[in-house]
């Protein structure tokens, strides 16, 4: 009898940890990701939205409770803002109200996201010139380099980034960390030169 009743407890345990695996690892992550979708389709369709319907939207998916996905979702449409500002024709005020929109989101110890955080004030930097959006970048930046120190993105957006301001002393120290590295690369080679 009470092997019988260890079976049943056991399959029952199985069976309720085969549920929440599936929950968990299948069903919230693509409800996240359905959410996404829906929004990044919404606002393909050339919908027009208040600040406020945007971030309710957006909202909604960030806040949206999954074990996985998150730094995907974020990534994600990190890498879409950064498209979108990087156009030419661009709004400056609709370019900084997303830059800042997304940056309460990345996570703060992840490369990537410190690397999109940097491009985007880079991007904001390069067309509008204000100086507070270069220390941003290089913020971002030098926190994705001591977590990542020989991580080729890392590198060479900080060795772009000082090439860019003209500031040649800090461009030599990373291009020469860039060449300990990679000893071929001509074209870091000629740019310290």
């Amino acid at each position: 009898m009470y092997k019988l009743l260890l079976k049943q407890f056991i399959m029952v345990a199985l069976i309720i940890l085969a549920v929440l695996s599936i929950v968990f690892g299948a069903v919230l992550p693509w409800g996240k990701s359905q959410l996404y979708i829906d929004a990044l389709t919404d606002m393909q369709s050339g919908k027009t939205y208040t600040t406020e319907q945007f971030e309710s939207q957006m909202g909604n998916i960030f806040d949206f409770y999954s074990p996985i996905g998150q730094e995907e979702i974020v990534k994600f449409f990190g890498y879409d803002i950064l498209g979108v500002i990087s156009q030419a024709d661009f709004p400056e005020s609709a370019s900084r109200f997303l830059t800042g929109y997304i940056e309460k989101y990345y996570f703060k110890n992840n490369v990537r996201h410190l690397i999109l955080g940097g491009a985007s004030y880079k991007y904001l930097w390069y067309r509008f010139r204000a100086e507070e959006d270069f220390k941003k970048s290089e913020e971002y930046f030098k926190k994705a380099f001591s977590i990542g120190p020989k991580l080729p993105p890392v590198l060479y957006d900080l060795f772009e980034l000082y090439r860019l301001k003209g500031d040649d002393e800090n461009m030599k120290k990373i291009g020469e960390e860039i060449l300990k590295y990679w000893p071929e690369d001509g074209s870091v080679k000629s740019l310290i030169k």
